[in-house]
């Protein structure tokens, strides 16, 4: 999986519902860098007329596609982002812009000086890392941060954020079965069991921008079967089969 630097290109997407100027106001922080080589917009079957005009008019005015993902939820959409990247690594952004773009040109820095690490974010290293995030929902979020670095003995500290870089040869070769929220904990900890490095810088995060949450607090309970069963797998059946 090593990939030399001259070889690198990124490919950023978003998955796109009901988000219209958090999702433009993303994609042109983002393409103002000049840092990345093809965008992608996964729009959902429900995703809003205001969403599909807003992506079609951005493709049009600048570099990017878009698709109508080929099934329905969250993991499928992401699965499908996978296929369709041509980059040798992939960033999925948050449609909903709740993420500071200003933590974007470091990532890739960082990315592209270890090509073959997973470079992740975290809200937890620097003080002012959550804004707008309730005290409750805050001490929720560092108790199981720190329950999730004793059941996976890893030094990371921001388990639940799922924005990251990573090559897509990787994510390629990893056997994926969640289809809707239940994916999300499956990016992180399935390379993570897999012994992929890990490097993290900080972030903030501003809150979403734009639309409703698709993911309801109930949904959440979802994650916690598919991270122990992922803590106890064995690395051969996290990989896909090499003729598979």
């Amino acid at each position: 999986m090593e990939i030399k630097n001259d070889n690198y290109r990124l490919s950023v997407a978003f998955c796109v519902v009901d988000e219209t100027y958090a999702l433009e106001n993303a994609y042109m922080a983002l393409w103002q860098t000049g840092q990345v080589d093809e965008f992608i917009f996964m729009l959902s079957r429900s995703s809003s007329k205001k969403s599909l005009a807003t992506v079609i008019r951005l493709c049009e005015e600048k570099k990017g596609v878009w698709f109508y993902q080929s099934g329905t939820g969250l993991g499928n959409a992401i699965r499908d982002v996978f296929d369709r990247a041509n980059g040798t690594h992939l960033l999925i952004w948050p449609a909903d812009n709740g993420i500071n773009t200003t933590t974007f040109p470091t990532m890739v820095a960082f990315s592209r000086a270890n090509p073959d690490s997973i470079i992740t974010v975290s809200r937890w290293i620097q003080k002012d890392g959550f804004l707008n995030y309730g005290k409750l929902r805050k001490v929720f979020n560092c108790v199981a941060q720190k329950a999730l670095s004793l059941l996976f003995l890893s030094k990371l500290t921001d388990y639940t954020n799922t924005l990251q870089i990573a090559p897509v040869s990787l994510y390629r070769s990893i056997r994926w079965e969640g289809k809707g929220v239940d994916f999300i904990p499956e990016m992180v900890f399935k390379p993570l069991r897999l012994g992929i490095n890990f490097i993290e810088i900080p972030c903030q995060d501003i809150g979403r921008q734009e639309g409703r949450s698709h993911t309801s607090f109930l949904q959440l309970f979802k994650y916690i079967p598919v991270i122990w069963r992922i803590r106890w797998m064995k690395r051969a059946a996290i990989r896909k089969e090499i003729n598979a």
